[in-house]
């Protein structure tokens, strides 16, 4: 079986900033990801919860896998993001046996 390299970026986000993680990934053609509800966890400023607060503080997990050429100019376009506002991306790579889907 044949495999072809991607990368996958997990992008930890607060929940306002999620319309422009996806403008940022569609500018980017990356065309597979999906957004799962952050409960709760514990960071730098320590632990943190839902707690019933709504959108605010609420944290969102992105996961998208990309081209290896796209994740350079969305780490740049991403790590100007974060330097207003909270958020972090970890990088790994991935093979995939459909390549024409990413």
């Amino acid at each position: 079986m044949q495999t072809h390299p991607r990368t996958r970026m997990e992008i930890w986000l607060e929940a306002p900033l999620l319309k422009r993680a996806e403008e940022l990934l569609d500018k980017a053609s990356v065309s597979v990801y999906a957004v799962f509800d952050g409960r709760e966890g514990k960071g730098l400023s320590g632990a943190w919860s839902d707690a019933g607060l709504k959108d605010v503080h609420d944290m969102r997990l992105v996961v998208a896998i990309a081209p290896p050429d796209k994740v350079d100019g969305l780490c740049r376009a991403f790590t100007d993001l974060f330097k207003r506002y909270p958020g972090v991306i970890v990088l790994s790579e991935v093979q995939v046996i459909r390549p024409e889907r990413f």
